[in-house]
Order: structure tokens, then sequence, then C-alpha cells
């Protein structure tokens, strides 16, 4: 629908998807929402097309509610969302809660993701994600394995903390999607990205520029800092550089 504002489209979006999270009760309420959560947003023609949510948990950050309109899918759109999800995740310092002035571009963070959509798994995959078995711990007396046994304490017990929060309500207002995930829990499958993994090498970029320059007939010269201070050119040569001779 052209030009639908975000937090209407999200909530309808929301409501017939069931495996997400619930939506809120009112429009206003999502738009409200939607002003304090790191976001991406497609756009298509002033329409929402797309949207995914990044979440802080413990140091981590949780990719959820990933949403492609139905009447758009099939055109990688879902590709695109994780891929600049993992670009902000990576780069912006709000998003991954350091302080403005404690940007390090090698400093990383974890990403991760709970999915049972096959689709959205192969999206995830395609963008370096890796999945992540299922673990055996004390605290389930080794019988039950659970992925989650795979992330940093702080990131489970923010896990879990935003779990209660979010189920309480759900099991007020919309018992049914929330027995639906209750019934479903084992299928959901973790995917993790240490997000300096998603970065693409200097090195390997370069050597790739330099094939396809070989590839023309071209030659690439790479001129450095080093190459200026070891020129050795007289002023007459420099004087005649200027002169065009």
């Amino acid at each position: 629908m052209r030009d639908e504002p975000v937090e209407v489209w999200l909530n309808r979006m929301l409501t017939d998807s069931i495996d997400l999270r619930a939506p809120s009760k009112d429009v206003a309420r999502e738009a409200g929402r939607l002003d304090k959560v790191a976001k991406v947003t497609l756009l298509e023609y002033g329409a929402p097309v797309g949207h995914l949510e990044l979440e802080r948990r413990g140091g981590a950050i949780e990719f959820c509610t990933v949403i492609v309109d139905p009447g758009h899918r099939g055109r990688g759109l879902s590709h695109e969302l994780v891929r600049q999800g993992v670009e902000r995740g990576d780069r912006d310092p709000i998003v991954a809660g350091l302080a403005l002035d404690d940007v390090d571009v090698d400093r990383g963070v974890l990403l991760f993701s709970f999915t049972r959509s096959a689709a959205l798994a192969a999206t995830l995959v395609a963008a370096g994600f890796k999945l992540r078995t299922p673990r055996r711990k004390w605290s389930t007396f080794w019988l039950i394995p659970t992925s989650i046994y795979n992330l940093p304490f702080l990131v489970r017990v923010a896990i879990v903390v935003d779990r209660i929060k979010r189920n309480v309500p759900m099991l007020l207002r919309d018992r049914k999607r929330f027995w639906h995930q209750k019934r479903n829990l084992g299928d959901y499958h973790l995917f993790t990205l240490w997000s300096p993994d998603a970065r693409a090498p200097a090195h390997a970029l370069s050597d790739d520029f330099s094939e396809r320059i070989d590839a023309l007939g071209m030659d690439m010269v790479r001129v450095t800092e080093e190459s200026f201070s070891n020129d050795n050119a007289s002023e007459e040569d420099v004087r005649a550089w200027d002169e065009s001779e």
C-alpha cells in the first residue's frame, strides 16, 4: 500500500506472523516503540516492504522481528535487510552500546538470531552466520539440549529477561500466539556471527581489483606515502613537469 506508515504496516504484518512478537495494542504504541528501537526498514515508493530490528542483549545484538511483505518476497529483500543489519550492528556505536568517543574499527560485536523459518535461515547462512547445535548443561540436568548455551552467560540472562517481558503480556492478550510459540520452541534454531568475520578483507578486495585490471590489459600502480618520501626528483625535473615538458 503506497505511503502506508511503517507502524501501521508493521502492526498488520505482525498480526499475521504468529511466529514473531505480538503487535502493539494500537498504532500509536507501535510508533512509540519504533522510535526507541534500532532498526532497518526497506521502503519502495514510500511504502514499507521489509523490516528488521536490532536489540542489545548483554553486549550482543539480536536480529529479531525480521519481516518481508508477502507481496515482495522472492526478490532478495531479506538478504538486503540482513546485510544492512550486520553493517549497522558492526559499525554503529549506539546500536552496539558504545560511547561515541569509543569507536574502534577493529572491535567486533556478537550478532545472533533465533528462527524456525527455512528462508530466513538460508539468508543468515548466506550472510556468514553459523548454525549452532544444541548443547546439554547441568542446569537442565543434562537432559534437554538447547542452543542458547552457545551464547555468553550475560547474553543468556538478557534473553531470559526479555522473553519474560514479552511473554507475560502475550499470555494475557494473545494466548493463541503464546501457545503456538511454546509448542514450537524446539524448532527455533540459533545462528550467530562475530561481526568482523563479515567484513571483506581490504587486501582481498585489492587483489581482486588488480586481477580485473590485468584482465583488461591495463597496469595499476600503487602510490603510497612511501612513494613520495623516496622521490629524489631534482628541482629541474619538477619544473619541467609543471611546465608540461
